[in-house]
């Protein structure tokens, strides 16, 4: 047999006869009786109960109170970063029309105008960014004044919506351009 068998069996055996033994010391009672001390020893038991009972309810509302500010602040974080990426959303679309605009200043001024419009509109939606709307309506004004541009209708009313929405100085300019400068095809 192993040694570890023995000992834990020895151990048994030595646990079995000490709860018998305290057995038999307890078997007789005093019959009971009030006595002052048991009562306060009653009284400050309930007592410390109670305290403890009100120090697990003050932690399980202490827990709550932080998860509540803790899921506030992880909201508050991610509406952030939601407005953040939104906003280099709209700063990389704005730099991609911007530069199909540039791009095509010589070849397709009315495709270039449409970017310039596209790119302002994408700039004026971030706050910052007013230079480079400005920019953009810069650019618009320059081709419409070298000439008059070819295309549909309902184009030229989207490009007078669109550049109604944006708010800059010489907006107005561009849009009494393109009334003047953009005609539908005959």
């Amino acid at each position: 047999m192993k040694k570890e068998y023995i000992h834990t069996g020895l151990s048994f055996i030595a646990i079995i006869f000490s709860i018998t033994a305290i057995c038999i010391s307890y078997i007789h009672a005093k019959p009971l009786s009030w006595d002052i001390a048991g009562v306060l020893v009653g009284i400050l038991s309930m007592l410390v109960t109670v305290l403890i009972g009100w120090q697990i309810y003050t932690i399980i509302d202490i827990n709550k109170r932080i998860d509540n500010q803790v899921n506030i602040k992880i909201a508050d974080y991610k509406e952030q970063a939601h407005e953040s990426k939104e906003k280099e959303h709209a700063h990389i679309y704005g730099q991609i029309y911007l530069r199909d605009g540039i791009a095509n200043i010589e070849n397709n001024r009315a495709f270039a105008i449409q970017s310039f419009i596209f790119a302002a509109r994408e700039f004026h939606s971030i706050e910052e960014k007013t230079d480079e709307v400005e920019i953009c309506i810069g650019y618009i004004i320059r081709l419409l004044k070298e000439g008059d541009i070819i295309t549909m209708e309902e184009t030229t009313r989207a490009y007078i919506t669109t550049l109604h929405e944006i708010q800059c100085k010489n907006i107005d300019i561009a849009i009494d351009l393109i009334c003047k400068h953009v005609h539908a095809p005959l």
